[in-house]
């Protein structure tokens, strides 16, 4: 007697298990815009953060009774996943914007407020000077840079004769 079932894998019945697939970063779970389930986006936030893949894996995920190397591991291969190191590197650009949108921030404030201290006359005359010097040692007045400058002028053949004497030595 030969009996043969016919499954479809598309179409599992109902009392069939899925188990998580590791390469789209199983778990169950709903996924976000990204298509990350919350412990993925976790990890992605914290190793954009700067922290270390291992130390983001422990952050994101159940690992208390985990080895080192098997959290080293699994996070290697959770960074791996072209889904989550996509999010990585999208977080960490947007973190590289917010920074250089702060330090602008930070300079647009720093050069308004020494204009006004420097065109309050309610100011003493010291304190408007001392706003007037920290403008011009701003980076892109150098109004107070020092600068020095040496020229000689020496012939190839005094440098060919200075380079051989060094050589000797």
């Amino acid at each position: 007697m030969n009996t043969s079932i016919e499954v479809d894998i598309r179409n599992p019945p109902a009392n069939v298990v899925k188990l998580p697939d590791r390469q789209n970063g199983g778990g169950g779970g709903g996924r976000n815009q990204h298509g990350l389930t919350a412990k993925e986006e976790a990890f992605a936030r914290h190793v954009a953060e700067g922290n270390t893949q291992s130390e983001a894996y422990r952050l994101s995920y159940s690992a208390e009774n985990m080895k080192p190397q098997t959290i080293w591991h699994e996070a290697y291969l959770t960074a791996k996943r072209p889904i989550v190191r996509g999010r990585i590197e999208a977080l960490q650009s947007v973190m590289e914007q917010e920074a250089r949108h702060d330090a602008v921030r930070a300079r647009t404030f720093i050069l308004e407020r020494l204009w006004y201290e420097a065109s309050d006359m309610g100011n003493r005359a010291s304190e408007r000077l001392k706003a007037v010097e920290l403008l011009g040692k701003l980076a892109w007045v150098g109004a107070f840079k020092e600068r020095s400058e040496i020229t000689t002028e020496l012939s190839p053949e005094t440098i060919k004769r200075r380079i051989e004497e060094l050589l000797r030595q």
